[in-house]
């Protein structure tokens, strides 16, 4: 997590570009990797999901901040949030199978 913080921040990181789509689909499948990921072994709460929610917004705000982006990515915010959510309900569907 503390590795893909600090390349999330970096100028010109690897999924920043002008493909938009792709970007979008490239915040929700690592978000929802990660949101999976934590639901799976430590729990699908509020405990665990509420802080991948607030790390998803807190990273696009760090990136701007450090980063040097002109301007806070609120698609990529939502992006994140989707991404947490899909991997918590992921983790709830394969569960109940």
């Amino acid at each position: 997590m503390a590795l893909l913080s600090v390349v999330y921040c970096l100028p010109r990181h690897p999924s920043a570009g002008s493909a938009h789509a792709l970007d979008a689909v490239l915040h929700v499948t690592l978000f929802a990797c990660i949101g999976a990921w934590f639901c799976r072994y430590i729990g699908r709460n509020v405990t665990v999901i509420l802080p991948l929610l607030f790390l998803g917004a807190g990273l696009e705000v760090l990136q701007w901040r450090i980063g040097g982006y002109a301007r806070i990515e609120w698609p990529d915010i939502l992006a994140n949030q989707a991404g947490v959510l899909l991997g918590a309900v992921l983790t709830r569907w394969r569960r109940s199978r």
